[in-house]
């Protein structure tokens, strides 16, 4: 992303809003598994039915700033953000790596 965004600035013909995305699709599931795994981590998630995670956030919706989960981040993430029209490629020649992958090479020893 920061390259996008450094390749963004030096090229005056590029203009307006991009999707940048990497090259997979992930669930939130799958996304906090790899975190865990590629923090040396893991944790077993507990799954919780969506009507009780809606009213969970309700409530927490009064706690403004403070909350911890928003009625309207748990929408979001019922609704997914895939970005079908990625840009990362197509208009910046940036090849993305997995999702996993980077955060391997971003937590490797020596790094942290």
């Amino acid at each position: 992303m920061a390259l996008a965004f450094a390749l963004s600035v030096e090229q005056p013909t590029l203009s307006g809003a991009f999707e940048l995305g990497g090259p997979q699709v992930l669930t939130y599931e799958e996304f906090l598994l790899a975190i865990g795994r590629a923090a040396g981590h893991p944790r077993p998630l507990v799954h919780m039915p969506l009507a009780l995670a809606r009213a969970a956030a309700g409530a927490f919706d009064l706690l403004g700033p403070a909350a911890p989960l928003t009625s309207d981040q748990l929408q979001m993430l019922v609704e997914g953000s895939a970005t079908p029209a990625n840009a990362i490629e197509s208009v910046f020649g940036i090849r993305p790596i997995p999702f996993e992958q980077g955060l391997n090479r971003y937590l490797a020893p020596g790094r942290r």
